[in-house]
């Protein structure tokens, strides 16, 4: 055979096997899982995680039993309960009707909501509003909610919307927006962090009174840590993140993502896990995600574009 054949054809058959390596034979698989809708305790607990987030409630209404929640403990995964601590919810059970209704997909919050509550629903998930996290009032239902989790058997919560604090932090945002301002809102983004961790570390100093191996994750505004003292980082078990990488199919901004990773590396360096969850569309891109995940060492998770966190496909 020429020998430049036989060259040729090696080197095609290299090329090949690089590129189904990349592209095939590294796929990815999530470790752990995140899952707000349709959760059924029955398949998660068939998972290899360690972890699982789910809602505390099946549908919004109908919360989980201790005995639901003792399987996935029984196999070995730790449950987690997602608790929003800087939105409210008007399908969640605290809601009172009198607070507000939706029709035809508009949330109108009414003149008798209580005064911690905003006006302006979040574009993204209409049914939900900001709300004045340090107000003892809305604290005292996040308390409430906190009691009800760990009375489940869950070993963990997962709280969402840590970022409001760089909503309620500038005055001349949230105004465009349409929301009302009081005299007792943060006067600054630095009052406005501190307010929230101030919020953080008392939910944690309450859980781990009852169970001091109860974990406390927030979710996103890791850049909070610019406020900390280090009062945050301790009272807290890690961090979970979303989009880091990918926006679907498309990369993020390279400095987007070192400035994310820069604040993120801190949990790492306190040998406090990184959730990291990227809503990625196409096998390449969730590959790649995987890859790059793997690298920070975080646990990762490629969730449906449509961001419903609906299902646990990502196993298949």
């Amino acid at each position: 055979m020429n020998k430049w054949l036989l060259a040729g054809g090696t080197l095609t058959l290299s090329t090949l096997l690089l590129f189904a390596a990349y592209f095939r034979l590294d796929v990815g698989q999530p470790t752990w899982v995140y899952q707000l809708q349709d959760a059924s305790i029955e398949n998660i607990a068939l998972l290899p995680v360690k972890y699982a987030v789910i809602d505390s409630t099946k549908d919004g209404s109908e919360r989980y039993s201790k005995k639901d929640i003792a399987i996935l403990r029984e196999k070995g995964i730790r449950p987690i309960s997602y608790l929003s601590i800087g939105e409210a919810s008007s399908y969640l059970p605290y809601w009172k009707s009198e607070w507000g209704y939706q029709q035809k997909g508009v949330l109108t919050i009414t003149d008798s909501a209580p005064e911690w509550m905003g006006h302006v629903e979040n574009p993204d998930w209409p049914e939900s509003v900001k709300v004045r996290y340090w107000n003892s009032e809305w604290q005292q239902y996040m308390f409430e909610e906190l009691k009800r989790i760990q009375d489940a058997g869950f070993k963990g919560v997962y709280l969402d919307i840590i970022d409001a604090y760089l909503y309620w932090g500038d005055s001349s945002t949230y105004k465009e927006d349409g929301e009302q301002s009081l005299l007792t809102d943060p006067t600054s983004p630095k009052d406005a962090a501190e307010r929230m961790i101030s919020f953080v570390r008392t939910l944690s100093a309450v859980a781990k009174e009852r169970d001091p191996d109860f974990l406390i994750i927030p979710q996103n505004g890791e850049e909070i840590l610019q406020f900390d003292n280090g009062s945050y980082l301790k009272s807290v078990d890690g961090i979970g993140v979303e989009d880091i990488w990918f926006n679907e199919s498309k990369k993020n901004n390279s400095d987007e993502i070192e400035e994310r990773l820069k604040w993120l590396s801190q949990f790492s360096k306190a040998n406090k896990p990184v959730f990291s969850v990227d809503y990625v569309k196409g096998r390449y891109a969730i590959n790649r995600y995987y890859r790059l995940c793997r690298n920070e060492k975080f646990y990762c998770f490629a969730a449906a574009p449509d961001r419903s966190l609906s299902s646990i496909k990502s196993f298949d």
